[in-house]
C-alpha cells in the first residue's frame, strides 16, 4: 500500500461512513478535519467540517478499517487525514 493510497482510503472511509458530500479524491489530506482548527486558518474551505461527535463514527470505521487501535483520547492524532496516515502506518498490527 503506497503512501497516498493510506491517505485516499483514510478520506474515502470518513467519508463513506459519514456520509458526506464529497468525493474521496476531493479531500485535502493536509486541511484539519475538524471546523474548529481549520477556522481562521487557509485550510477553512477545505476542512471537512467534522465535529467532537463524528470522531467517535471515524474511530470505529477506520479501526475496522486497518486493523488499527486509534486513541480517541489523543486529538493530535486527528489533526488531518494525513497525521491519521502516519498513525496508522506507525501502529498497525504485526507492524509496531
Amino acid at each position: 500500500m503506497t503512501e497516498q493510497s493510506i491517505e485516499r482510503d483514510i478520506a474515502a472511509a470518513i467519508v463513506e461512513r459519514l456520509g458526506l458530500e464529497i468525493e474521496p479524491a476531493d479531500v485535502d489530506v493536509d486541511a484539519p478535519i475538524f471546523a474548529s482548527l481549520a477556522e481562521g486558518t487557509e485550510h477553512e474551505q477545505s476542512s471537512l467540517n467534522l465535529d467532537s461527535i463524528d470522531i467517535l463514527e471515524v474511530v470505529l470505521a477506520l479501526n475496522a478499517a486497518f486493523d488499527v487501535e486509534l486513541p480517541d483520547d489523543q486529538p493530535e492524532v486527528f489533526t488531518s487525514v494525513r497525521t491519521i496516515a502516519d498513525y496508522v502506518r506507525a501502529h498497525r498490527a504485526g507492524v509496531a
